[in-house]
C-alpha cells in the first residue's frame, strides 16, 4: 500500500501527519488542491478506474434511468468510463450548465460524440441549446468535490453551485460524492447549506453517508 493510502488508513491529511482541525474552508480548500496535484499521472490513471468501476457496480447506478454527470477537470476523478457504460445500458446522461447568477445548475442530455465548449470557470460544459433535462428527472447525481468526510459531508470550491442544485432536486434523488482516498478525512466544517452525500466512492471503498432525513 503507498504513503497515501496509508495516511488515509490513518485519518492523516496534511503534510506533518496530524488530522486537519482547520475550520477554514479556504485554507482546507488549498490544502486539498494541493493534495490532489500531487498526485501522479499514473497513479489518478488506476485510481480513477477502479474507482468508477466500483460506482458503476453498485445497485444504485444500475437501478438509475437518467445519470448527471460532470466533464473533469486534470486533478478531478474522470468520468469517461461511467460514461460509457452508462450509455452502453440506455441510461440518459446529462452535464451540467452553468446560467449566473442562478446557482442552480441546468443539465442537458447528451449524446456520445456532441460538442461541450469551456465554460466560464474552465470546465467543458453542454451548448445551451443541448436538450434540457428536467432536475426533477435525474435519479442519480454524480458529484465531485475538494474533501469528504466518511459519513458523506463534502467540501466544495466554494461556489455553491451543487449545494443550490441538490437542494433542488428531487429528495429520492441519489447522491453520490467520487474521489481519490486522499481527499477523505475524518471531518469537515459544514453549514446549514451544505448538502451531504447518500455514498461515497474511491478507489478502495465505498462509505454510506449518514441517511437523510
Amino acid at each position: 500500500m503507498d504513503a497515501a493510502h496509508t495516511a488515509i488508513q490513518r485519518g492523516t491529511f496534511f503534510s506533518d501527519g496530524t488530522v486537519p482541525r482547520v475550520t477554514d474552508k479556504k485554507t482546507l480548500r488549498q490544502e486539498f488542491a494541493a493534495r490532489l496535484d500531487g498526485i501522479h499521472a499514473d497513479a489518478r490513471t488506476g485510481w480513477g478506474t477502479a474507482l468508477q468501476e466500483r460506482l458503476i457496480a453498485h445497485a444504485e447506478f444500475r437501478a438509475a434511468a437518467t445519470v448527471a454527470v460532470y466533464s473533469a477537470l486534470p486533478a478531478e476523478v474522470p468520468l469517461a468510463l461511467v460514461v460509457e457504460q452508462a450509455r452502453a445500458h440506455g441510461k440518459r446522461v446529462c452535464y451540467p450548465l452553468t446560467q449566473p447568477p442562478d446557482r442552480v445548475l441546468s443539465f442537458h442530455a447528451i449524446q456520445e460524440g456532441a460538442p461541450l465548449a469551456v465554460g466560464r470557470f474552465g470546465i467543458r460544459e453542454p451548448l445551451p441549446s443541448a436538450p434540457r433535462v428536467p432536475l426533477l428527472e435525474i435519479d442519480l447525481f454524480v458529484v465531485p468535490g475538494l474533501g469528504f468526510t466518511r459519513q458523506g459531508a463534502r467540501l466544495g470550491k466554494g461556489g455553491g453551485y451543487y449545494d443550490a442544485t441538490l437542494a433542488a432536486a428531487r429528495p429520492a434523488a441519489v447522491r453520490c460524492g467520487v474521489a481519490f482516498g486522499v481527499q477523505i478525512v475524518d471531518t469537515l466544517p459544514t453549514n446549514g447549506h451544505d448538502m451531504t452525500m447518500d455514498w461515497i466512492f474511491t478507489e478502495t471503498d465505498t462509505f454510506r453517508g449518514t441517511p437523510r432525513p
